[in-house]
């Protein structure tokens, strides 16, 4: 099943828990469970994915298996602070994108270089402000934006078509 690391500091990668596999042949890396962890807590996740295709179909399976969780747990589940980020992404130039509106109603939403500026900006602030619980994102994200995420995923070990590295993975 899949596997979660840490890295040590001396910068080796050390096997932290291991997941027994799911049910869902849709949830293959047993995302949900690790996602529904953290969240269950109080806590935000960010998943990195390698491109924009799988970041979208990401984040409508986590939503879909997510909501009914989540929605149960009113103490992190804040329905007017999402309700808020459909309607600024409604306002945009570009309006909401529907893949947007079926995730962001379950505190998950993706972020890549196919939302405008502003939409990524709105995202962005409604992971701060913790009402996005998971966000799921190309490596355009972790260029010069910092956000609080108690659980980082990186699903592909590349990164810009090479093999990751320390440095990157710190950052």
């Amino acid at each position: 099943g899949p596997v979660l690391y840490s890295l040590d500091p001396k910068g080796q990668f050390v096997k932290m828990k291991e997941y027994s596999q799911t049910s869902s042949s849709d949830d293959e890396d047993n995302l949900m469970a690790i996602c529904w962890e953290s969240v269950s807590e109080g806590h935000s996740v960010l998943i990195f994915c390698p491109t924009k295709s799988r970041c979208e179909s990401l984040a409508a399976l986590l939503a879909k298996s997510l909501l009914p969780l989540i929605s149960k747990l009113e103490l992190i589940y804040n329905q007017a602070g999402l309700i808020g980020i459909c309607e600024q992404l409604r306002r945009t130039q570009v309006g909401l994108d529907p893949a947007l509106e079926s995730t962001v109603p379950s505190a998950v939403a993706f972020h890549h270089a196919g939302l405008t500026f502003e939409e990524r900006e709105i995202i962005e602030g409604g992971f701060r402000q913790c009402h996005i619980k998971v966000l799921v994102a190309t490596s355009t994200l972790s260029s010069g934006v910092n956000l609080p995420a108690r659980r980082v995923i990186i699903r592909s070990p590349t990164f810009h078509g090479s093999l990751l590295g320390v440095q990157v993975y710190k950052q």
